[in-house]
């Protein structure tokens, strides 16, 4: 039989279109033996298809997608439509896929250990006293960086600098924005607090935290990683996020850090995310 004898025949091309494959993917099939032409063209070797083989197909397709293996595969188009040999194969798939869902089950359970021991969600947040300056920024690193400068001073002029890491609270939750809203916290001793006009942070009873190193834009993947993180848990932002400088680079003209916090290359950097949180 050759086409054009019999029924609608469709040459490869027209027939992958039609079966939302490609050529190759068609031509595959047909070598592996699970869907071969119904005619191929002597001399020229074009290969024709029938109309009821685009349903084929498509069929194959849904069945590999699902997990059959090629060698399934062969014996379910041997067997006989609603046969015991086909109900057999998808018994044995519902098996498999029932497995694997337990084990893809047990590997999110270790998954979500992993993320905790990164973000520490029963860590809390003492309160301290601070000399703080609030501004909203315009260029993010800078600007931040000209207030803790501001503030070091200050503090260090009233002698009364503590052996805590300074930080930033972002009260408006703009991480690394231009525009946010920031707080620059200088940690002073708590008797300072009165004369130097300071004030008390509050603290946080649990909070997630987690650390990156290097620059400061490297906080953008680790913030977008807790928030995800937060969203998948039930869980909301209760309070400022805090960025903890524990060792970064200073000037140091007018004021001393304590020799710890300080670091002599920005890949040296050492940042402490802290975010605040409540069941939703």
């Amino acid at each position: 039989m050759s086409p054009g004898k019999e029924g609608k025949w469709l040459q490869i091309g027209e027939f992958a279109r039609r079966a939302g494959v490609s050529v190759k993917t068609a031509r595959y099939y047909a070598s592996s033996g699970l869907l071969i032409p119904a005619f191929i063209e002597p001399g020229s070797s074009y290969r024709y298809y029938r109309l009821d083989q685009v349903v084929t197909l498509r069929r194959i397709r849904e069945l590999r997608a699902l997990g059959l293996s090629i060698a399934e595969l062969k014996t379910w188009m041997a067997s006989a439509h609603a046969s015991f040999e086909r109900i057999d194969l998808l018994e044995t798939l519902k098996g498999r896929l029932q497995r694997q869902m337990a084990d893809d089950a047990r590997r999110l359970q270790l998954l979500q250990r992993l993320i905790e021991s990164e973000f520490d969600i029963e860590r809390s947040i003492a309160p301290v006293a601070a000399y703080t300056i609030r501004d909203r920024t315009q260029s993010m690193h800078r600007t931040v960086y000209r207030m803790i400068e501001s503030a070091e001073m200050q503090v260090g002029r009233h002698g009364a600098r503590s052996l805590q890491p300074p930080f930033l609270l972002l009260h408006d939750g703009r991480y690394g924005e231009a525009g946010a809203d920031v707080e620059v916290c200088v940690p002073i001793l708590k008797d300072a607090a009165g004369a130097i006009g300071g004030k008390w942070i509050e603290g946080a009873n649990r909070a997630a935290c987690g650390r990156f190193m290097g620059p400061y834009k490297n906080g953008t993947i680790l913030f977008k990683g807790m928030q995800r993180w937060m969203q998948s848990s039930g869980m909301r932002a209760a309070g400022p996020v805090r960025e903890v400088y524990l060792r970064y680079g200073a000037d140091q003209h007018g004021y001393t850090i304590p020799a710890a916090q300080l670091a002599r290359a920005t890949a040296d950097y050492l940042t402490e995310l802290q975010i605040p949180i409540t069941a939703s």
